[in-house]
């Protein structure tokens, strides 16, 4: 049986509104965490012109990217890299 471990490191996870020209960035914490929808830079674009992407990092290293919809409150795209999943920082973001 696998024991639950506590891992205070979710209290270290600083967020930043990302700007339209971090799409590069963007799409590599995309592809690193297998992401299985095509995000183009004309939708992140419009996103981030909007207030509605997210990078999350930890320690100094990207771990997460969210991408929303401001004016309709909704959450598109949530990509964490894999070795931080089972550290439940999703629920967290």
């Amino acid at each position: 049986m696998r024991q639950a471990t506590h891992c205070y490191c979710v209290q270290a996870l600083t967020s930043h509104l990302a700007r339209e020209g971090e799409y590069a960035r963007f799409k590599t914490i995309l592809n690193r965490g297998r992401h299985p929808a095509f995000i183009g830079r004309e939708r992140y674009g419009s996103s981030a012109k909007q207030g509605g992407v997210w990078i999350y990092t930890h320690a100094g290293k990207d771990v997460a990217a969210s991408l929303m919809n401001p004016r309709l409150n909704c959450l598109n795209v949530l990509s964490v890299m894999p070795d931080h999943r089972s550290q439940d920082r999703k629920s967290v973001v």
